[in-house]
């Protein structure tokens, strides 16, 4: 067994009390402020209120800008260019038909044809019409022009279906929207002609046997938490917009065909809290943007035995500035409170809460009495 007599003892704390290699927990309150190269901007609910009013401003700028960018060009009319596979309901009505010096009245033909592997259609009393590429209305015209050659007509109407078997990714698609990502079935949505918007894609998407999203393998409630469903649309193999699935849903935003329409979680925040006086140090995400007391609840909040509450740190990097802004938060009366719930935290930002300055003498202290302890048990 050993023994530490009274000499040891106090060589052993004396070695402690000038010890620099005691753990330290980071830089207390009068070190950052010392420190050379940042911005410190002290918080005030005016300052609170401003930042969380451009943080507003620019989240907003941002919606705006993303349906722009998929609205751009869908005032001009798109028609459904015909493709291979596709299915053509073709009537002719009030049609004469010449033939061997003879005529027939047609008075309505209503009848099927698919575009063939070499883009050919054969309507009635015609065959191996390239039409392949063509809108409708090209369509049209060539088969009326064609129907002029060997007879007399008053009217010819063409129009473009769908059959079930061209829904799942034919060659029929080639300009259907796709809804892919975490959704239990990923559909490709024909494209009719007409128009679509996100919502109606994504609720065309959901209801075809998946009315619920899927949020991956493997089943992470964290990850739930953490993120919400993020809408990506990619037009021309390039993604130009993202926004959340809410106003994807919430807003009538047009698409153009073969638009691609991803959708997946994401985290709209990634903040790192960290320090002797938070709880729990770590990286946290959110779904949508936090306040600085949002985002220490998160993280435990802070710790009654060890944190310097007398000022919280917020470092954030500025794009365009030389230097980091740090902006202190003075936890002394109700109006600290309120600025709390006030300030926003940005995606990046580094919330710090350092030991209170008698928290190293006391860790000292506690472990001096466990060698005293030990001491009096060794006699």
């Amino acid at each position: 067994m050993i023994k530490f007599n009274n000499h040891s003892l106090m060589v052993l704390g004396s070695f402690l009390l000038t010890s620099c290699t005691l753990p330290q927990p980071g830089p207390n309150v009068s070190e950052i402020k010392n420190t050379k190269n940042i911005e410190i901007i002290p918080m005030t609910i005016d300052e609170a209120n401003k930042i969380a009013e451009i943080s507003k401003i620019k989240y907003n700028k941002g919606i705006e800008n993303s349906i722009k960018s998929i609205t751009f060009g869908s005032n001009q009319k798109i028609d459904h260019k015909i493709t291979i596979g596709d299915s053509l309901s073709i009537k002719v009505q009030g049609f004469t038909f010449a033939h061997d010096g003879s005529s027939q009245l047609i008075t309505l033909v209503d009848t099927f044809s698919d575009v063939s592997s070499n883009g050919t259609i054969n309507p009635p009393y015609l065959h191996h019409v390239h039409i392949a590429g063509m809108t409708i209305p090209d369509a049209q015209d060539l088969l009326t022009s064609h129907y002029k050659e060997i007879g007399q007509l008053d009217n010819l109407a063409v129009s473009l279906t769908r059959s079930n078997s061209n829904t799942k990714g034919g060659a029929a698609d080639s300009d259907g929207i796709i809804v892919t990502g975490t959704i239990s079935h990923p559909e490709i949505i024909p494209w009719s002609g007409g128009s679509m918007t996100t919502a109606r894609a994504i609720t065309i998407a959901m209801s075809n046997g998946s009315n619920t999203l899927n949020t991956g393998l493997n089943e992470d409630k964290d990850n739930e938490r953490d993120s919400d469903f993020l809408v990506s649309i990619s037009r021309k193999e390039k993604i130009i917009a993202e926004i959340p699935i809410s106003i994807a849903l919430e807003q009538d935003i047009p698409l153009q065909p073969a638009d691609h329409i991803i959708i997946r979680r994401h985290s709209a925040v990634k903040a790192i809290l960290m320090g002797g006086g938070i709880n729990k140090n770590g990286v946290y995400n959110f779904p949508e943007q936090p306040t600085l007391a949002e985002s220490i609840a998160r993280a435990g909040g802070l710790n009654p035995n060890t944190a310097d509450s007398s000022e919280i740190f917020i470092f954030h990097k500025d794009i365009g500035k030389d230097k980091p802004t740090v902006y202190t938060l003075k936890l002394r009366d109700a109006s600290s409170i309120i600025m709390e719930q006030l300030f926003p935290i940005q995606n990046g930002d580094i919330v710090y809460v350092s030991e209170a300055e008698i928290v190293p003498v006391a860790r000292l202290l506690s472990i001096m009495l466990q060698f005293g302890l030990a001491y009096s048990f060794a006699r």
